[in-house]
């Protein structure tokens, strides 16, 4: 189907430089996603704290967790879910204070892992099957 064939309002299906792109980011974010998952097997979270890189994809996956769930759910949330992962983070120091007497313990580290493991997750399988069946958009 030609450009001019396509439906109103439609995409076009990306080219060969699109597909590399989507394969690309896929891949970068399955390594985050291994390099997470193995750095809890190696130590357990929460027992001590992690390096920089973690918090770096904490961040992104605080950013990002809005858009996913807007993605997954086809609703737009706006920035409460945004405001539901920051309760979360808020709630796990506070258990971490209350329960261990320090900010880093098992309840936010085990939050921080799972957001970061199910936001990048998500992303890599969404990427990598954009890449493969030339999802538009």
């Amino acid at each position: 189907m030609s450009q001019r064939e396509r439906a109103p309002g439609s995409l076009p299906t990306p080219g060969p430089v699109g597909r590399a792109a989507r394969f690309v980011l896929g891949v970068v974010t399955a390594a985050v996603f291994a390099a997470v998952v193995s750095a809890h097997v190696a130590t357990p979270p929460g027992s001590d704290i992690p390096t920089w890189l973690f918090f770096v994809a904490v961040l992104l996956a605080f950013r990002l967790v809005g858009d996913i769930v807007e993605l997954s759910l086809r609703r737009p949330w706006g920035a409460a879910t945004r405001a539901v992962a920051a309760a979360g983070i808020a709630a796990g120091v506070v258990a971490d204070v209350a329960v261990y007497g320090r900010w880093w313990a098992p309840p936010l580290a085990w939050y921080l892992f799972l957001l970061v493991e199910v936001t990048f997750g998500f992303l890599a399988v969404s990427f990598l099957a954009a890449a493969v069946l030339a999802a538009p958009g």
